[in-house]
């Protein structure tokens, strides 16, 4: 069972204000006392903005520090029963797993009040029991010394690349799937470029192994695809999972300039990323949505620890 960490806010039995109703109360207060220069409805949505990326970063380090004890992510909490604990059943996309990160649930709600979405790479997370355990093909490649298998065949690998010599967290850095159906893709707006890697059909060795930061490479820059993305859906909710007991999320009108919204509603691998705009006008597309994305190297990476460049 994984500790809370330092970051957590200590739970108490004693009723009170939320840090949103707190945050708009003193904005109120600020907007009083300076005649009214920004309204009141800019100031509120500049709020729960600011707290809705505390709250992103906050399940974030709750994922790096999990994911660094345990070398994989956990599986999303079901919103049919949303208990907060990272269910077995569950597909790549949900609600933030709180009760198995040491969260409050409150925590993973954004500073709209609603819940922030959960999307996974499959072959990273705790429901991937053949990634976990098995000898498979990547976890051995990574222990090679010089070369690549791949079906019966060896490729060479650069000399200047390091090779990771530890079971699990081979297992969590060298994905056993090849192609990039379950991967999660950040797109710059729907059916767009991607903006983050993605691993070639069959699997390159160099969709697995990084260069080694002594060599003078910046590991991060040619880090894998995403391990997990986290989405609020922004002021106007559109996307978020109502946790009732069903999988159903708050429906927004099916209109063109959605399309990038949208995308973030459907339930598959591919997530949008793109400047806000609240601007919905003929031409113009409507976006609200705020999101945070890991790769496995930026997790491991976390609080100074050893990259996935690292044996």
């Amino acid at each position: 069972m994984i500790k809370s960490s330092p970051f957590l806010l200590q739970s108490s039995t004693k009723s009170g204000f939320t840090l949103v109703e707190i945050s708009i109360v003193l904005a109120i207060i600020g907007v009083l006392f300076t005649g009214g220069v920004m309204t009141l409805r800019s100031v509120m949505d500049d709020v729960r903005y600011k707290v809705t990326q505390q709250r992103l970063e906050g399940i974030a380090n709750a994922i790096g520090i999990f994911t660094q004890q345990y070398y994989y992510i956990p599986t999303p909490s079901s919103p049919i029963n949303f208990t907060g604990v990272s269910s077995p059943s569950a597909t790549n996309t949900g609600l933030v797993p709180y009760a198995t990160l040491g969260l409050k649930r409150e925590q993973v709600q954004d500073g709209y009040g609603n819940w922030i979405t959960y999307g996974t790479t499959g072959a990273l997370t705790s429901n991937n029991v053949v990634h976990r355990f098995a000898s498979v093909r990547a976890f051995e490649a990574c222990r090679m010394t010089n070369v690549w298998v791949v079906t019966g065949t060896q490729l060479a690998i650069p000399l200047t690349y390091s090779y990771n010599r530890n079971p699990r967290k081979a297992r969590f850095c060298c994905r056993q799937t090849s192609g990039a159906v379950a991967d999660i893709r950040i797109l710059d707006h729907a059916g767009g470029a991607a903006l983050t890697s993605t691993r070639s059909n069959p699997p390159s060795p160099l969709d697995f192994l990084l260069p080694d930061a002594d060599a003078g490479v910046d590991t991060d820059a040619l880090s894998q695809g995403p391990a997990f993305v986290l989405v609020s859906h922004g002021r106007n909710g559109y996307g978020a999972y109502l946790a009732d007991g069903t999988t159903n999320r708050v429906v927004g009108p099916a209109i063109a300039s959605r399309l990038d919204e949208r995308e973030n509603e459907d339930n598959d691998d591919d997530y949008v990323s793109t400047a806000l705009s609240r601007n919905d006008g003929v031409g113009n597309q409507y976006f609200d949505d705020i999101l945070l994305w890991k790769t496995p190297n930026q997790i491991l990476s976390q609080g100074g620890k050893d990259s996935c460049a690292r044996p």
